[in-house]
């Protein structure tokens, strides 16, 4: 039987999903969404830090650190896997950059969904013959994401003033639920990170750390941009890799990483979310001093 634990982890982690996209939806607008996606130099950019640049950073450290097959496994599937879901809980928290934001993360979902599979076969030895389950996939993606994104852009667009209404709560319930599913799971992860050895865990620090400082480096000129970027490039499609794992490699220690991948990256992104939300309030609200 399934842990008590893991089966509410579950439950917090799809109501979180699902109430994120929904605040995405009424909170953002479809126009300006698209206007994001026909803008080909920024697509570029966030394409070549997610399927070039995070690729070559796995490659170059399963090629300086000495790993076990499995982690190796695990380390080039999370670079070849863009779009995770965990970055909506922090890219929703950017101020004025949420069209922005939720445009490259679906776009980026999706190139996970072609890329990762075949970087499975291609990169990792012994080559792998999972079958992914895009059916169950795409399935979830409906009721899960666009079924909520839909309703939000559609309650946005016919009545704004309900949108505006139910937009703080759908962020505080999406908020809280992402807080419960990491503290119900954390002991979980934090047995896979003894599985898995200190070289283990130093490695797929370094391909968080790594990952956001690449997508920080590939945004503009404006902040909240170079946010996005290092909160969705950081942010690795570790369900999917999951998925691929468990159906075809047969070493149990690459599961065990990507456990520990998603246990590292939610800290990290955190304190780089609490250090920027800090600097804003300062510099909008700067401390005063009394006259002399």
């Amino acid at each position: 039987m399934e842990p008590v634990y893991t089966s509410a982890a579950r439950l917090f982690t799809l109501l979180f999903i699902f109430t994120a996209a929904a605040y995405i939806g009424v909170a953002a607008s479809a126009r300006d969404i698209v206007i994001v996606l026909r803008d080909r130099k920024l697509m570029l950019r966030v394409l070549l830090a997610n399927i070039l640049l995070v690729p070559v950073l796995g490659l170059a450290l399963v090629s300086a650190i000495p790993l076990p097959g499995g982690v190796k496994a695990a380390v080039m599937l999370l670079a070849f896997a863009p779009g995770g879901m965990n970055a909506l809980q922090f890219i929703t928290k950017i101020k004025g950059e949420l069209s922005f934001a939720s445009a490259v993360l679906f776009v980026l979902f999706v190139v996970s969904l072609v890329l990762t599979p075949l970087a499975a076969s291609v990169f990792i030895s012994g080559g792998i013959q999972a079958e992914i389950p895009y059916g169950r996939i795409l399935l979830d993606l409906a009721w899960l994401i666009f079924l909520p994104l839909a309703a939000g852009l559609a309650v946005r667009t016919y009545s704004p003033f309900l949108g505006k209404t139910v937009s703080r709560p759908l962020n505080l319930i999406s908020t809280a639920a992402f807080a419960l599913a990491v503290v119900l799971s954390a002991s979980v992860k934090k047995e896979a990170m003894r599985g898995i050895g200190p070289e283990g865990v130093v490695v797929m620090l370094a391909l968080v750390i790594g990952s956001m400082i690449i997508g920080w480096l590939s945004g503009s000129r404006e902040t909240g941009r170079k946010r996005v970027l290092s909160n969705t490039t950081s942010c690795r499609n570790a369900a999917l890799c999951l998925a691929i794992a468990m159906a075809g490699i047969p070493d149990r220690t690459a599961v065990l990483s990507i456990l520990v991948f998603q246990l590292l990256t939610v800290p990290a992104n955190m304190f780089f979310t609490l250090y920027h939300a800090i600097r804003m309030r300062r510099r909008e609200h700067p401390p005063s001093y009394p006259a002399e």
